[in-house]
C-alpha cells in the first residue's frame, strides 16, 4: 500500500503565518513494496479540524486528480482569510487504483496578507522620524552625521509591555510580531518559541519579516501581559561599526498584533500602539560585532507579568515603519541546535581561564556562576590560542567578540548573550569568584535550523574529516542568509561564497526556504532602473561602478540550482524578469559582448603574480553562463521569443569570447592557467574540435606539472569539480582530494574542525566557500544525482565512482520526494551495492564497465547482467571508449546488488 507522509504547506510542516494567498501542498508517498507509484491524489481543506470529512471540507475538495505529482500542488479553493487557521488531509491512489487511508489532519495558519490587514502601529523608544541615510555615504558615523547632524543610538536593550484582559474562554490566539533589530516575545512571563536573532536580516528599507506564534495555551481568562525585549541587531548597530559592512537604519522598533478567537466565535484584536509602555532593559550595550554587556542588577522582576508596577516606565512612541513592506518570516529560524561540552580548560594567568570547546562554531557559551553582587565576569571568544595557551583573537579583526556579565548576587546565575553571536573554538573567562570546572560552561551552537538532509561516511578518514569541516563551516554560516565568516567584523552575504556552496548546501540541508528567502533578498537589492546587482546581499553599500558578475551572478545561479534541486517552476516564474533584467544590464556595459574584468576575479588564486580581477575572462564567462540560464528558463516557461533571443546572445558572447581569449596558435586560453581552461570548458564554449585537447592539457597540468594539486582560487576550485566529474575524470579529483600537502583540502583542514579561508590556512579558520568539495562526495563517490532532464529528483541516477583504495561509502540525501540512499563496499574482485529509491520514483543505476569486466551482477540473488548478455538479463552497456558503463533501470524499493566473477567465463 502507498501511504502519504511528511505533509507540508509551502514546504513547511506546520506554518503559522503564511502571507501567500495561494499556498502549495506537498507530501512524500511511502511503501514497503517495490515499484509503487502514485496515480492520483485528493486534498481536502477545511476551516476547522472537525469539518474535515469527505462531506464537510468547507474550503476545498480537489476531487480525485489523476496525477503522480507530489510537490507544490497549488491551492484552488475558496479565498483563504487573513489570520485564520485551516486544516488539511490527503489520500493517494497507487498504480492499481487502491486508495490509501486518509492522512492525519495537519494545521496551517494564514498570516496578514496586505498592509490593510495590519491594524497595529510601529512603536519604540526612538523619535517618530529619523534620517534615512544613504548607504553610499555611510563610510563612518562621522560621515553620516556630517550630512544629517547628530544621530542618537541607544546601546541598551528596550523593554515594551502591555496589560490586557481576556474576558471569556479562548478558542485560539495568535501573535504576529516583528521587532527590529532582534526581539524576544514574552506572554505572562514565558518566552514564546525558540527563535534567536529573529527576524532574519533583510534590506530593511525594502522589507522586514514578521513571525507568528500560537499563544493560546499561554493566555488565560482575566489579566494578561505581553512583553517585548528589543535588541539592536543589524538594524541599529553601534556607531563604531558604521561603514560599508554595517549600516544604521534607525532606532529599535516593533509591531505586534494579537488575534484572539473566543469560544463563542467572536474575535478581538490587540495591537501595538501608544498604550504600550517602555523602559531600558538589562542589556546595557550590544552589537553583532561588539558583543554584549549584561547587568543582572538592572533586571526588573515580573516586568512581563500582569499587575507589574510600571509607573516609572514611559509611554512608547509611535514611530515610522522601517521600510516599504512587511512579510512572513518564511525561513527556518535561527535557533540553538546543539549543546557542546568543553574538552579541556586551563589557567593562563591568575583567574584567567581558557575553555577549549573542541569545535569551531557559531554561537556562544552558557555560563553558570555564583558570586557577590556587582562582580564582573568577562568572556572573550576566539578561534585560536597562542603557543603559550593564551587567547589569540587576531582573526576577529575589528570585532570585539567580548561579553561582560555583572552579577546580581542571588544564588546560581545563568548567563548567555541575547542579541549577539560569536565564531570561536576557545573562550577566555576572567573575573570568576572561584576556579571553574568543565561543567561551568556549555557551548550553544546557533544557526538557521534547516533540517540536515545529507548523510555521508566512507572508509577514508581524510574525506570524512573534510566532510565534517564542511558541515560545520556551513552550519556556522547559516544566519538567515549564507554568510562568509562568523568571527570578524564582516559576517555578510557575499554572493560568490553563497552561490559557490549552494549545491553543497542542498546536498547537506533542507535548503528550500533558506534560498527562497535569499532570492527575495536579491530581488529587493536589485537596482530596478538599471538591473544591476550588488556583490553583497542582503545588501550593504551598493557601488554601481563595482562590476563583479562572479559575485552578482549568484541571482541566476542560485535560482537555477534551486529549481534543479526542487523542480519548482514557481522559482523561475517569480525571478525570471529580474534575472533577465540583470543580464540586460551586463549587456549594457559590454563592448562587443565582452565585459570589463571582474573586480574580484578568481579570488585567492594561487597563480604566480595573481592580482584581483585575474583572469580577465571571468566576467565574460559569467555573462555567457547567465545568458544560457535565461535561455533555459525562458524555454521552460514557454517564452519562445526570449528563448531564441538569449540563445543567440549566448552564441554571440561565445564567439567574441573565443576571439578575445583563445590563442589558436597555442591551442589554449589566455595565460594557460587552470582557471582559464576550466571556465570555458565547463560552459562548453571551446572552439570546435579543441575540447579533448584542452581537457588533457588541464589534466596534465594538475597531475604532472603540479603533482596532483590545483592552482586556482574559489571559482576554479568549484568548477574544476563539476567539469572533471562531467568528463568522467574522477580519478584526477580523487588524487587531488587526497593530497595532504599544500595546496589542498587536506592541508587546509589539518588540525582544524572547519574550512580555512585560504589554501595556505591564512585568514580565518572558518569560511565555507571551499565547501563545494562535499557535492563531489555525494554525486561522485556515492553517485547520487538527479537524472539530467528530471529536475527535483523526479528520476534518480546512481553512478558511483569506486577508486581502488576506497573500501566503502555510505550516503543518503533526503530529497523533497523521499530518501535516496546508497551504500557500497568493494573487496578485491567483487563489490556489493545497496540502493534505496523512494516510492513513486525510478532510477538508472550506472556502474563503470571497468569495475564489472569479466563479472556478473546479481540483485538479491537474481542475475541482472553478465558479460555474455544472456537472455533475460536487464543491464545495458552504454558510453564509449574508457567512459562506458553498465546501465540498469530500477523502480522504487530497497535493492542489494552484488558483483563477482562471471561464472560462465569460469566454466
Amino acid at each position: 500500500m502507498l501511504v502519504p507522509t511528511k505533509l507540508r504547506v509551502n514546504d513547511d510542516p506546520q506554518p503559522m503565518g503564511l502571507d501567500d494567498a495561494v499556498p502549495s501542498f506537498s507530501w512524500v508517498p511511502v511503501s514497503q513494496e517495490r515499484g509503487q507509484r502514485q496515480s492520483a491524489y485528493q486534498i481536502l481543506v477545511a476551516s476547522a479540524k472537525e469539518l474535515l470529512s469527505v462531506e464537510k471540507a468547507d474550503f476545498w475538495d480537489s476531487g480525485r486528480v489523476d496525477s503522480g505529482e507530489t510537490l507544490f500542488i497549488s491551492y484552488a479553493g475558496k479565498t483563504l482569510g487573513a489570520a485564520r487557521e485551516y486544516w488539511w488531509i490527503l489520500r493517494i491512489w497507487d498504480a492499481t487504483g487502491l486508495p490509501s487511508p486518509w492522512s492525519s489532519p495537519v494545521c496551517f495558519g494564514m498570516g496578514l496578507f496586505s498592509p490593510s490587514d495590519w491594524k497595529a502601529s510601529w512603536i519604540g523608544r526612538g523619535p517618530e522620524r529619523e534620517p534615512k541615510l544613504e548607504f553610499a555615504k555611510l563610510d563612518s558615523a562621522v560621515a553620516a552625521e556630517e550630512v544629517h547632524g547628530p544621530i542618537p543610538v541607544e546601546e541598551a536593550s528596550a523593554l515594551l509591555r502591555r496589560e490586557f484582559l481576556v474576558s471569556r474562554s479562548l478558542r485560539r490566539a495568535v501573535v504576529f510580531v516583528c521587532g527590529l533589530g532582534f526581539y524576544y516575545l514574552y506572554v505572562n512571563g514565558r518566552r514564546t518559541g525558540r527563535n534567536v536573532l529573529t527576524p532574519s536580516k533583510t534590506d530593511y528599507r525594502e522589507l522586514a519579516l514578521y513571525d507568528a506564534y500560537d499563544v493560546t495555551d499561554l493566555l488565560h481568562e482575566g489579566a494578561n501581559a505581553l512583553g517585548l525585549m528589543l535588541g539592536n541587531g543589524w538594524y541599529n548597530p553601534l556607531k563604531e561599526f558604521w561603514d560599508w559592512h554595517m549600516q544604521w537604519h534607525g532606532a529599535k522598533r516593533a509591531i505586534l498584533q494579537l488575534h484572539m478567537e473566543y469560544s463563542d466565535e467572536t474575535q478581538e484584536v490587540l495591537v501595538s500602539d501608544d498604550k504600550w509602555k517602555t523602559s531600558i532593559g538589562p542589556v546595557q550595550s550590544h552589537c553583532i560585532y561588539g558583543g554584549e554587556i549584561y547587568d543582572a542588577r538592572l533586571e526588573q522582576s515580573a516586568w512581563d507579568m500582569p499587575h507589574f508596577d510600571d509607573a516609572a516606565w514611559t509611554k512608547a512612541n509611535l514611530v515610522e515603519a522601517p521600510g516599504k513592506s512587511l512579510h512572513f518570516h518564511a525561513i527556518d529560524p535561527i535557533q540553538v541546535t546543539e549543546q557542546i561540552r568543553p574538552k579541556s580548560l586551563w589557567e593562563t594567568e591568575p583567574n584567567i581561564w581558557i575553555f577549549d570547546m573542541g569545535q569551531n562554531f557559531s554561537g556562544f557559551v552558557r555560563l553558570r556562576i555564583k558570586g557577590t553582587r556587582g562582580t564582573q565576569i568577562k568572556l572573550r571568544y576566539a578561534e585560536n590560542i597562542y603557543p603559550n595557551g593564551s587567547l589569540d583573537p587576531r582573526t576577529n579583526m575589528n570585532a570585539r567578540n567580548t561579553d561582560l556579565y555583572i552579577l546580581k548576587g542571588e544564588g546560581e546565575e545563568v548567563f548567555e548573550p541575547s542579541f549577539t553571536y560569536h565564531g570561536f573554538q576557545y573562550v577566555e573567562i576572567s573575573g570568576l569568584p572561584e576556579a571553574p570546572t568543565l561543567d561551568s560552561v556549555e557551548g550553544l551552537v546557533l544557526h538557521s535550523n534547516c533540517r540536515q538532509a545529507g548523510e555521508f561516511k566512507c572508509s577514508n578518514d581524510l574525506i570524512n574529516h573534510i566532510h565534517h569541516c564542511t558541515l560545520w563551516s556551513q552550519r556556522s554560516n547559516m544566519m538567515g542568509f549564507p554568510s562568509d565568516d562568523n568571527q570578524r567584523d564582516e559576517r555578510l552575504g557575499w554572493m560568490a561564497d553563497g552561490h559557490l556552496t549552494a549545491e553543497e548546501f542542498m546536498c547537506n540541508f533542507d535548503a528550500v526556504r533558506f534560498y527562497r528567502k535569499w532570492l527575495e533578498d536579491m530581488k529587493h537589492a536589485q537596482n530596478r532602473k538599471t538591473g544591476a546587482l550588488p556583490h553583497i546581499v542582503p545588501r550593504s553599500r551598493f557601488i554601481e561602478s563595482l562590476v563583479s558578475p562572479a559575485w552578482s551572478s549568484a541571482y541566476p545561479l542560485v535560482a537555477w540550482y534551486l529549481y534543479g534541486h526542487t523542480g519548482d517552476r514557481r522559482i523561475l516564474e517569480e525571478h525570471y524578469e529580474p534575472i533577465r533584467h540583470y543580464v540586460e544590464f551586463l549587456g549594457s556595459i559590454a563592448k562587443d559582448f565582452i565585459l570589463p574584468p571582474d573586480f574580484y576575479g578568481d579570488h585567492l588564486s594561487l597563480v604566480g603574480g595573481w592580482k584581483r580581477s585575474d583572469p580577465p575572462m571571468t566576467s565574460s564567462f559569467y555573462y555567457y553562463y547567465d545568458a544560457k540560464i535565461v535561455a533555459y528558463m525562458s524555454d521552460i516557461l514557454g517564452f519562445a521569443a526570449d528563448h531564441v533571443r538569449y540563445e543567440e546572445l549566448a552564441s554571440s558572447i561565445c564567439k567574441s569570447f573565443n576571439r578575445t581569449f583563445f590563442d589558436s596558435k597555442l591551442h589554449t586560453y589566455g595565460g594557460d592557467t587552470q582557471c582559464e581552461l576550466i571556465l570555458p570548458l565547463l560552459a562548453g564554449m571551446e572552439p570546435c574540435g579543441e575540447r579533448r585537447w584542452l581537457i588533457e592539457r588541464l589534466v596534465k597540468d594538475i597531475l604532472e606539472t603540479r603533482g596532483g594539486h590545483l592552482c586556482v582560487g574559489i571559482l576554479g576550485a568549484k568548477y574544476v569539480l563539476d567539469l572533471l566529474m562531467e568528463e568522467a575524470r574522477n580519478d584526477v579529483l580523487w588524487k587531488v582530494v587526497n593530497q595532504l600537502d599544500f595546496p589542498g583540502w587536506g592541508y587546509m583542514t589539518q588540525g582544524r574542525t572547519t574550512l580555512s579561508e585560504a589554501w595556505d590556512r591564512s585568514g580565518t579558520n572558518n569560511h565555507v566557500m571551499w565547501g563545494h568539495i562535499d557535492t563531489w562526495f555525494y554525486r561522485a563517490l556515492a553517485g547520487i544525482q538527479s537524472a539530467p532532464g528530471f529536475p527535483g529528483f523526479k528520476r534518480v541516477r546512481i553512478q558511483p565512482y569506486m577508486p581502488g583504495d576506497l573500501q566503502w561509502v555510505c550516503a543518503a540525501i533526503h530529497t523533497l520526494r523521499g530518501r535516496v540512499a546508497v551504500g557500497w563496499k568493494q573487496d578485491g574482485d567483487s563489490f556489493s551495492l545497496d540502493v534505496t529509491i523512494p516510492a513513486n520514483l525510478s532510477a538508472e543505476l550506472r556502474l563503470p564497465a571497468a569495475n564489472v569486466r569479466h563479472k556478473c551482477i546479481t540483485e538479491s540473488g537474481n542475475l541482472v547482467w553478465d558479460e555474455g548478455f544472456q537472455p533475460g538479463t536487464k543491464g545495458v552497456i552504454s558510453g564509449e571508449g574508457d567512459d562506458t558503463w553498465i546501465s540498469i533501470l530500477i523502480s522504487s524499493g530497497v535493492y542489494h546488488f552484488e558483483c563477482g566473477k562471471n561464472k560462465m567465463n569460469q566454466s
